[in-house]
C-alpha cells in the first residue's frame, strides 16, 4: 500500500494507471485505497482506463445516489445515460435508470402540485406530505389517494404504463388507498379482468384473502367483503377468513360443502355464545339428508 501511495504522489496519473494495471493485486489494492479515501472521480477514471466499464457505471450510479437534491440527481442520471447508455452490457441498468428518471420527474411535478394546493387559502384539502425520494409503490399509493381520476395526469393507470411494475405490485399499491376512500366502483374496476371477447371476470393478483383483509380494514360493508371472500377457491382458507371476520354463516356453509362433521363440531364451540348459530349448526348436524363424513 505504501508503495502505491508513493507512486500516486510522484507519477503522472496516466503513467501511474499503466504501471498499476500490469499487476492484478496492485490494481485491487489501489481500488480499495481509492474507495477508502472516497476519491470517486479518480476511481471512475481508473476503471475506465482499465476497460472496466461495468464497474465504472456502477460506481457512477453510486455517486449519483449520494445526491440529495432531486433536480440535481435528475441531471446526474441523465449524464449517466449519456455516458453509459450505449453499452449493450448495461441494458438492464439503463432500463432501471430510465424508470428512475421518470419517477423523479413525476415526483417533482407532484411536489409542485402539493405546494400549490397547500398554499391556497381556506383550502379544505391539504396534501398530506412530500412525495420526494419515496419509492415507486409509495408514489403510486399517493396518486391513488389524491388523484384517482382518469382525467388527471397522475392517474395510477397512466403512471403504470410508464414504469416497470408487476400487476401484483400495482394492486398492492392502489387497492388500500381507494378502499380507504370508499371508492367501491373503482375497487370493482381494479379487481375485474377483461378476458377473450370482452368478457369480464373478477380477478386479483394479491389473492382474495388479502383483498378481503384490505376491505375489512377500510370498513367496507359486509356485502362487499363477502363478495370477495366467496371468491377464495380453497374452502379451508375461506373458512379461516370468514371465521376471522365473524362471518359465521359463510364459514358454516363452507363446512357443509366439505361434509366434515368433526370440523362442524369444532366450529360449534367457536359460536357457543350465539343461539342463532348454535341452532343452525345443530339443525345441519341432525339433517339426515347431509352425508357427513
Amino acid at each position: 500500500m505504501m508503495v502505491i501511495i508513493f507512486m500516486e504522489r510522484t507519477l503522472h496519473q496516466s503513467i501511474l494507471f499503466t504501471e498499476i494495471q500490469q499487476i492484478l493485486i496492485a490494481s485491487n489494492i489501489y481500488i480499495h485505497y481509492l474507495r477508502q479515501i472516497k476519491e470517486w472521480k479518480k476511481l471512475k477514471e481508473f476503471y475506465l482506463s482499465s476497460f472496466l466499464i461495468e464497474e465504472a457505471s456502477i460506481l457512477s450510479y453510486e455517486i449519483v445516489g449520494l445526491e440529495e437534491d432531486p433536480s440535481k440527481k435528475l441531471d446526474s442520471l441523465s449524464k449517466w445515460l449519456s455516458d453509459f447508455g450505449n453499452k449493450p452490457e448495461l441494458n438492464d441498468l439503463c432500463s432501471y435508470i430510465k424508470e428512475e428518471i421518470i419517477l423523479i420527474k413525476k415526483q417533482l411535478m407532484l411536489e409542485d402540485e402539493i405546494k400549490r394546493i397547500n398554499s391556497l387559502e381556506n383550502t379544505t384539502s391539504k396534501a398530506a406530505r412530500s412525495i420526494i425520494k419515496k419509492p415507486l409503490i409509495t408514489t403510486l399509493s399517493y396518486c391513488s389517494l389524491y388523484y384517482y381520476d382518469k382525467n388527471s395526469e397522475y392517474y395510477p393507470e397512466k403512471f403504470k404504463k410508464t414504469v416497470e411494475i408487476t400487476n401484483k405490485q400495482f394492486e398492492w399499491a392502489v387497492l388500500p388507498p381507494i378502499a380507504n376512500l370508499h371508492k367501491w366502483t373503482e375497487v370493482e374496476h381494479l379487481l375485474t379482468s377483461t378476458k377473450w371477447l370482452g368478457k369480464k371476470k373478477e380477478f386479483s393478483y394479491i389473492g382474495y384473502e388479502n383483498v378481503a383483509m384490505i376491505l375489512y380494514k377500510a370498513k367496507a360493508n359486509e356485502e362487499i367483503i363477502l363478495k370477495y371472500l366467496k371468491l377464495i377457491d380453497n374452502l379451508d382458507l375461506r373458512i379461516k377468513w370468514a371465521s376471522r371476520f365473524k362471518y359465521h354463516d359463510l364459514a358454516i356453509d363452507c363446512i357443509v360443502q366439505q361434509r366434515d362433521h368433526r370440523k362442524m363440531e369444532e366450529y360449534r364451540m367457536k359460536v357457543e355464545n350465539s343461539d342463532k348459530y348454535l341452532s343452525k349448526i345443530d339443525q345441519l348436524l341432525n339433517n339426515s339428508a347431509l352425508k357427513w363424513r
